[in-house]
Parts: structure tokens; sequence; C-alpha cells
């Protein structure tokens, strides 16, 4: 009795890995759009502020933190 093992085609894999690889770069830009929002934000303005404050050993402090 043969057993048969079934062969991917490479194109088949290519296609597969080309499509992760785009959706991936999708979902960074994705995110790279939101950033400045995310970093304007009251809760990741003080989160940063404090962990440069530990980083930098000194109080670090800002009126406004604007990304343009």
């Amino acid at each position: 009795m043969k057993t048969f093992i079934r062969k991917i085609p490479i194109k088949h894999i290519l296609k597969i890995t080309a499509l992760t690889i785009a959706g991936i770069l999708v979902l960074l830009l994705v995110c790279l759009a939101f950033l400045p929002s995310l970093v304007s934000s009251h809760t990741v303005q003080a989160r940063l502020q404090k962990s440069l404050s530990i980083a930098m050993k000194r109080q670090v402090a800002w009126y406004k933190l604007d990304p343009t």
C-alpha cells in the first residue's frame, strides 16, 4: 500500500507569505496613523513623563506635548 504525500506548490506558499507580510505592513501603518492621537492623550503623557523621570533620575515636565 502506497501513501501519498501531498505537496504544496511553491507559488501557493509564496502567495500566503506575501499576503501575510502585506497584512502586517498595513497593520503597522494603521498603528502609525493613530500614534499622534495616542501620544496626545493625558494618560499616555503622564506615563511618558514618569518613565522619562525614572530613566533620567530627575523630574521631567512639560506644559503640552504636541507632535507635529
